[in-house]
């Protein structure tokens, strides 16, 4: 599952890079991001890549926010269906949060590089644009704390992901790649 997802200064220059300077309009800090807010997602476009700003969560019937949607079960809602054939998108992020049973806040990010991309969809409704991140069964990197992690593409997947072919469906299978992991504060067991 993903709760919460950051950005630092690497995650920010991607952005930038992917978005001309003539249509950067607003200043991006680090930091956390968080359901409802905006955040910054890579989509793809008559054969070209892009950033654009949208905001995390669907709408739900009940006014709620939907925010992750499990990627062995997107096929099988109407809601997503959709999104996952002809709307995929790329959350770049730092890393992102999860809790514990006992509520110790944990930072999971990449071993081996600075950006950490996260599946993703998105569909338009009545108030914009909104997307959603695909999750997937915990590897064992996460699953003592949480049995559901983001769905985590490597650098050298983002274009199958997004292109617009059925290379994605693949994606949707795999164990995504172990990552570190960080508390300010661990409970430690004696047993």
């Amino acid at each position: 599952m993903c709760g919460r997802f950051y950005i630092n200064n690497d995650v920010i220059s991607l952005i930038k890079r992917l978005k001309s300077d003539n249509e950067f309009s607003c200043e991006i800090s680090p930091g956390d991001i968080f359901p409802s807010q905006k955040a910054w997602i890579i989509t793809k476009h008559d054969n070209n890549f892009g950033a654009k700003e949208i905001k995390w969560g669907f709408k739900n019937s009940n006014n709620g926010l939907i925010i992750n949607v499990r990627s062995e079960t997107v096929f099988q809602k109407k809601m997503f269906s959709k999104a996952v054939e002809k709307r995929r998108c790329v959350i770049p992020s730092s890393g992102f949060y999860e809790w514990s049973a006992i509520k110790e806040k944990f930072k999971f990010y990449r071993k081996d590089h600075d950006t950490l991309y996260m599946a993703g969809i998105y569909d338009t409704n009545d108030d914009g644009e909104r997307f959603a991140v695909l999750t997937t069964e915990a590897n064992s990197s996460v699953s003592d704390i949480h049995g559901r992690m983001p769905l985590i593409l490597e650098k050298n997947q983002v274009r199958k992901w997004l292109n617009e072919t059925d290379e994605y469906k693949e994606i949707l299978e795999q164990t995504p790649v172990e990552l570190n992991r960080k508390s300010d504060f661990e409970q430690l067991k004696l047993f």
